[in-house]
């Protein structure tokens, strides 16, 4: 049964790559023209059929347990691309679509979509058009069941210029949000990570690993200081993390060593080290649970580039 499990999950694997973000080279490319949308903050899925059945899944392949109501309106023959999310919640809160179709998060999540995985060469411009109508289609079979709608679509609007795009990120920062996404409307559906698909953000962000922790002075004496990390891509890397909410303080709520969880940061020092880390949340209960997934989404291509730049500092 093991030895099925993985054959199966090896092929909606491959039914299910996805298209991949580089990071934005606003000094080297023009991205006048592109069409830029908010970059979110959920759970990459893909709704796809693989020959056997119709399932939501992971980047990697590995299907979320969704309950029947939330799946039963999505188009039975167009696969999409896109992201769960819970909107105006912690990162957190996300960690409970991964483990069992009855909890009450899928009551409130909305599977956002902004591309249909198709292997032809349609560009994406037509591609999103078709979305629309796929979104559409959706809100009315929802309504004439009587059926909470679970689709929503990512808006897409063209820049002008590099200015422009800037000038979109900044906003969206300011309002609270991650960066910007900005797609080649004319790319095909690439099943890779690409540079006609980029991502601009204000804040880097990178995951790390949980050693321990110190208690805090003064007020904080009674709850956590800071963590002590090292970085998950790097472990001779370690420093600590003492950007917290008072609630992430709370000794009840505790990590435990070998948690995995993503930090905002200002860049790096010149030996590799994120400058002002903050806690976002907890990724992963720990590292071998996280490999043994396959789901951890350190971006390679960014750790690449980080790399460069402190080898040239």
């Amino acid at each position: 049964m093991v030895f099925v499990d993985v054959v199966v999950r090896i092929y909606i694997y491959k039914k299910t790559m996805l298209t991949l973000a580089k990071p934005a080279r606003l000094d080297k490319n023009d991205y006048s023209g592109w069409l830029a949308s908010t970059k979110l903050d959920g759970y990459r899925a893909a709704w796809n059929d693989n020959d056997r059945n119709l399932t939501l899944a992971t980047r990697t392949g590995k299907p979320y347990h969704t309950p029947a109501d939330f799946v039963k309106h999505l188009p039975r023959d167009i696969p999409l691309d896109g992201e769960l999310l819970l909107e105006h919640e912690s990162f957190e809160a996300h960690g409970a679509l991964r483990r069992h179709d009855s909890d009450p998060v899928w009551q409130r999540v909305m599977f956002h979509v902004f591309d249909i995985i198709t292997d032809n060469d349609q560009p994406f411009a037509e591609r999103y058009e078709k979305l629309q109508g796929v979104v559409n289609c959706h809100r009315d079979k929802c309504k004439a069941a009587g059926d909470r709608c679970v689709l929503k679509l990512v808006k897409q609007h063209r820049i002008v210029n590099n200015d422009d795009a800037i000038k979109r990120c900044d906003e969206i920062t300011a309002s609270g949000g991650e960066g910007l996404m900005l797609r080649d409307p004319t790319m095909s559906y690439e099943r890779k990570r690409t540079s006609r698909l980029v991502k601009m953000k204000k804040v880097d962000d990178s995951e790390a690993v949980i050693e321990g922790y110190e208690l805090g002075k003064g007020r904080l004496s009674s709850m956590i200081g800071a963590y002590k990390v090292h970085l998950l891509t790097n472990p001779q890397i370690q420093f600590n993390v003492a950007g917290m909410t008072d609630e992430q303080r709370n000794l009840e709520h505790a990590l435990t060593c070998g948690d995995i969880i993503t930090i905002y940061h200002n860049g790096h020092t010149k030996t590799g080290i994120p400058r002002f880390p903050r806690l976002k949340g907890r990724r992963h209960m720990d590292v071998k649970r996280a490999h043994a997934e396959g789901d951890l989404e350190e971006d390679e291509e960014e750790e690449k580039v980080r790399a460069k730049k402190v080898r040239e500092q």
